[in-house]
């Protein structure tokens, strides 16, 4: 089986420089769709749709390496024969620690582990499916070699069995109470690989108490005893919690109040702990080491770090490109339409297909000939409008009884220039004795009426 990852990834790289950047999408969804298939017959219908209008460059190469890998390892067709290998998003990874993360995230319920418990789960579960096929290319246990492959089978006299073998479901139970499971209860194969294999089972084991010599060495309380031999024997594998949790059921830490420190029995002797003002050991880790964990846990300090709730609903979508987002409008996405694509001008499917010919065409002109408009006849009238004031005129009456038609403003202006005004004070001005002009004249309203 091939990896439709890797398949991918080597189409990618081969079409940049050959074709356009925006084109490479184009054809990766291309691949993607005959990738899904469900049979022979429709791969090769859906091939012949898609790359007729493919450039022949592009069409040459995918013919040559890419269907034949599809059509003899890759193609959803062959990998349903095996249940539980095709992914309907992914179809099918060949990468070990996908699958092995997919193992333990699995058992543990998918909670989030600190890296040294999960690198503990990696290596057990890797060793005993390591077990596994050993077993089975020796002709024994559950699995058996098919017969195209029957040339990597191995002697049983000739394997080498590894010496101490956890089952999955002891990981995951140590995983998740963090205890030092390996001390008490450990499943490991016997010195002789022969009689393990023929009973087709793992023994389990317990380690006697006479396997892990504890040196007891009293501590003076005024003295601080630092770099001696090894007084216990620690629990292999284990994690830092699991470590300090163990220091702290066995007694192993001692308070020290004239220095204000506690004195840790540590895997290469004694070691002393400060916390306050500052988390200090005398050992060789440059980061919080188990034996500061063990002083907190055992005065009932638990660690401060906690791990953030993240809502999976909210990584997934922060995690999608921003048109596949919801707009926002009422109106479609980007992507909620297939994707639209002109053939290659060298492909099948442009050769193949004529042109098609306008029926009729208009000849251009320079716009020195424009066409005769024909005006348009209104029957609605309009008042012409003017933005001039109207001016009455003054018609006076002299002496002889005739009448003379005078222009308002003019005549006032005549008045104003010809008569001489004296100056007189505000207070010598009688308002009841001045006369205006007005009373000496008659408007035509007056006359006529």
């Amino acid at each position: 089986m091939f990896c439709w990852n890797h398949i991918k990834e080597d189409f990618k790289f081969w079409l940049k420089g050959k074709v356009d950047s925006d084109n490479i999408k184009i054809y990766i969804d291309h691949l993607n769709q005959m990738l899904h298939s469900d049979n022979e017959e429709e791969f090769l219908e859906t091939k012949m749709k898609l790359t007729s209008k493919w450039t022949p460059v592009v069409l040459e190469h995918f013919n040559k390496h890419i269907s034949p890998a599809i059509q003899n390892h890759s193609g959803k067709w062959l990998i349903e024969k095996y249940p539980g290998m095709f992914d309907p998003y992914s179809g099918i990874t060949n990468n070990l620690s996908e699958s092995m993360n997919a193992v333990l995230k699995r058992e543990n319920d998918w909670k989030e582990l600190p890296v040294d418990l999960l690198a503990l789960g990696f290596y057990y579960i890797q060793n005993f499916e390591n077990y596994e096929i050993l077993r089975g290319r020796s002709g024994l246990g559950n699995y058996h070699l098919k017969k195209e492959f029957s040339r990597a089978f191995i002697s049983p006299s000739d394997v080498i069995f590894p010496k101490r073998i956890v089952s999955p479901d002891e990981v995951i139970e140590y995983l998740k109470n963090d205890k030092p499971l390996f001390q008490s209860n450990s499943f490991q194969s016997d010195t002789d690989p022969l009689g393990n294999l023929n009973s087709q089972e793992i023994i389990k084991q317990t380690n006697s108490d006479e396997n892990t010599s504890t040196n007891q060495v009293k501590l003076e309380n005024n003295e601080v005893i630092v770099n001696q031999q090894p007084v216990i024997q620690y629990p292999t594998d284990s994690s830092q919690q699991s470590l300090a949790r163990f220091i702290v059921d066995n007694h192993l830490i001692t308070l020290v109040p004239q220095q204000g420190a506690f004195i840790v029995n540590g895997r290469k002797g004694k070691y002393c702990v400060t916390l306050f003002p500052k988390e200090t050991c005398q050992c060789e880790s440059s980061s919080t080491c188990f034996h500061i964990l063990a002083a907190k846990m055992s005065i009932g300090l638990q660690s401060t770090q906690t791990n953030n709730v993240v809502s999976l609903r909210a990584l997934s979508k922060n995690s999608k490109k921003k048109i596949d987002k919801k707009s926002g409008r009422k109106q479609p996405r980007t992507n909620d339409y297939g994707i639209e694509f002109e053939p290659a001008p060298d492909s099948q499917f442009s050769i193949n297909t004529p042109l098609k010919q306008k029926l009729m065409t208009t000849p251009s002109t320079n716009g020195s000939i424009k066409p005769n408009k024909t005006p348009k006849i209104s029957t609605e009238f309009s008042t012409p409008k003017s933005k001039k004031k109207l001016e009455l005129s003054v018609i006076e009456e002299d002496a002889e009884g005739e009448t003379h038609i005078i222009d308002e403003k003019k005549n006032s202006t005549e008045i104003n220039k010809s008569l001489p005004v004296k100056k007189r004070k505000i207070d010598d001005i009688n308002l009841d004795e001045m006369e205006t002009p007005t009373k000496k004249t008659k408007t035509l309203s007056d006359l006529l009426g």
